[in-house]
């Protein structure tokens, strides 16, 4: 009896230090992703100077996105809401594919090596931040299903852990 007691202990700390891990790992994978988030914003003036001699309304066209990256400025300052964060980075991918839209009616503006060259690299900067994003949602659901059955154990009133919000 005594060794049962023993091994289900052990296998409900073992299961816990899981769950730690994997909410550092989640706190590690927002972070990398904040800082992408945080590179491929700060190529939008490099874009802004580069496509400034060949586009008309140019300060109608970036408006809208100067809006949204001052508002994720206050955002990834303020180190709050994750998911709010998500949600302006997505709009700035919209208006991001709508200014590259823009310019690629520009036939001198696409033989332009620095606009290809940054057009290049904020294509590599959103794929890599697909692929972190996608990474989170799993473990955020793997997460939050094992917190879940911690709470239910019972074990989890005793460790306390916060859930963490699903994109």
């Amino acid at each position: 009896m005594f060794y049962i007691l023993i091994f289900l202990i052990i296998i409900l700390l073992s299961f816990n230090i899981f769950i730690f891990a994997l909410e550092k790992k989640l706190k590690e994978l927002e972070y990398k992703t904040r800082n992408l988030f945080k590179q491929r914003t700060n190529l939008i003036p490099a874009i802004y100077e580069v496509s400034q001699a060949f586009l008309v309304k140019q300060e109608e066209i970036f408006k809208e996105i100067l809006i949204l990256r001052k508002e994720e400025f206050f955002w990834n300052e303020s180190n709050l809401n994750f998911s709010k964060i998500i949600e302006i980075e997505s709009k700035i991918h919209h208006e991001l594919n709508f200014i590259f839209k823009v310019c690629n009616k520009h036939p001198k503006l696409l033989k332009n090596w620095k606009f290809i060259y940054l057009r290049e690299v904020l294509i590599e900067k959103s794929s890599s931040l697909s692929e972190k994003i996608e990474l989170y949602k799993t473990i955020s659901k793997k997460y939050n299903f094992l917190l879940f059955i911690d709470k239910i154990i019972l074990i989890g009133f005793f460790i306390p852990s916060k859930s963490v919000s699903e994109i």
